[in-house]
């Protein structure tokens, strides 16, 4: 990225492309005109920048046009558990923000405290809720916890359509 800083702010809404996802993630698409006949897109919610830890977002199980209702985007369920991205998707203008969460709060309408991902190294792992960090007991369950990844949208196109059965 430039000299440039990107800002997100929570509760913003973008749109991911279906179609790009063999398009490198380096590309800009800053000239590139979204909308076009057939085109379709899933979006994302910006829950919280974490900054140098990435950007913490939660994928709606919505897929539609560009004009796609606002209000059943963010009633949409998830389309699996948040994650979190680089930013330069966004920078790039590959995904773009369509709308936003008017008086977001990120508890009550991203259930916050209840996001969990694994840290550290595979074997030393640490789980982390809330802005938290702590142990992980013998005794618990982490099958389904999301390793704190921070995927380029690319990967997430990608896993995008895995999940909706398109990839």
């Amino acid at each position: 990225m430039s000299n440039k800083k990107l800002v997100v702010n929570s509760g913003d809404v973008y749109f991911i492309p279906l179609f790009l996802y063999e398009e490198s993630s380096a590309k800009s698409f800053s000239r590139y005109k979204f909308g076009g006949v057939g085109q379709e897109f899933c979006f994302f919610r910006i829950i919280d920048d974490h900054l140098g830890s990435g950007i913490l977002i939660e994928i709606f199980n919505c897929v539609g046009g560009i004009e796609a209702d606002m209000n059943e985007i963010v009633s949409s369920p998830r389309l699996f558990k948040p994650i979190y991205i680089s930013g330069e998707g966004i920078f790039k203008k590959r995904w773009r923000k369509v709308g936003e969460t008017k008086n977001y709060n990120k508890e009550t309408d991203s259930n916050y405290s209840s996001i969990q991902f694994l840290i550290g190294i595979p074997g030393e792992f640490r789980l982390w809720c809330n802005d938290m960090e702590s142990d992980i007991d013998n005794l618990q369950d982490i099958d389904d916890v999301e390793e704190h990844i921070i995927w380029t949208s690319m990967q997430v196109e990608k896993r995008v359509l895995k999940a909706l059965g398109r990839l």
